[in-house]
């Protein structure tokens, strides 16, 4: 994320701020009505008397993507390395010549799936989601997509064989093998869009104003809220600091003092 020096002006107004990093600036008084500041990270920021007027925070399009793309990306590596690891086992009882010359690449192939496991976990982990969770999901959709084509094309294979029992098998099959990819992508979905977008964690929000704010997916845990304003302001999926909870806009009022008209879920 490129960050913005504190020395700059502080007049944000109505500006598309998408997934840029304020961490750790000071910021007191800086007016960021009216602004997108989905995906920002104002996390360890002192934003004393900041104007969040009307703001529309949470998940952007491109950290959807992105973490659409590590979960894609990490089922392709899990597929790969299971594939690689049983060939590579198969050629290690096999030990034939031609066996211990296919060992090398196959074992470079699995080390690179690993890999690309590996990062698109700590990737979707440093994004805010559960990386494991995220792969998990995805491996099903691959697996549904790839398992779909297979079995469609063996369907179409069988009719023209005029096998029409195994075709209908096999059309079975595709049907089954789609709702496993629809199914791992619905929950993809779901996993993506309980993630973290704009980060307020551990920031000094003391006597800010968030009237009309449309903040979803939105971290305030270990924030200084005190003396907050926020009228009117539409809170889902959010987090607020421990050990209060805000369950529902009457619970708001009490930790910040100052709460009207607010609708509010928490993430778990």
């Amino acid at each position: 994320m490129p960050e913005y020096n504190h020395k700059a002006t502080l007049n944000f107004t109505n500006q598309n701020l998408q997934n840029r990093s304020f961490q750790g600036q000071n910021l007191t008084g800086a007016n960021f009505s009216g602004a997108d500041i989905r995906g920002c990270d104002f996390s360890h920021t002192k934003l004393v008397g900041a104007n969040f007027q009307g703001v529309k925070a949470g998940l952007s399009h491109k950290k959807v993507a992105i973490l659409l793309t590590l979960g894609l990306a990490g089922a392709l590596g899990l597929m790969v390395a299971i594939v690689g690891i049983c060939f590579l086992a198969s050629l290690m009882v096999i030990a034939t010549p031609q066996a211990k010359v296919l060992m090398p690449p196959c074992g470079t192939v699995t080390i690179v799936g690993i890999g690309v496991l590996i990062k698109a976990i700590v990737s979707a982990q440093g994004r805010g989601a559960n990386g494991g969770l995220i792969v998990a999901a995805g491996f099903f959709v691959v697996f549904g997509a790839l398992a779909l084509v297979a079995a469609f094309f063996w369907a179409i294979h069988n009719f023209g064989q005029s096998k029409i029992i195994p075709g209908m098998i096999s059309l079975l099959q595709s049907f089954l093998a789609l709702a496993i990819g629809l199914g791992g992508f619905i929950q993809l979905l779901k996993l993506i869009r309980n993630t973290i977008g704009t980060s307020f964690k551990k920031a000094d929000l003391t006597k800010a104003i968030f009237n009309r704010a449309w903040l979803q997916n939105t971290d305030f845990s270990g924030a200084i809220i005190a003396e907050v304003d926020w009228r009117r302001a539409n809170l889902t999926r959010c987090k607020f600091p421990k050990p209060k909870i805000v369950k529902d806009s009457s619970e708001l009022e009490q930790t910040s003092g100052n709460s009207s008209a607010v609708n509010n879920q928490v993430l778990s």
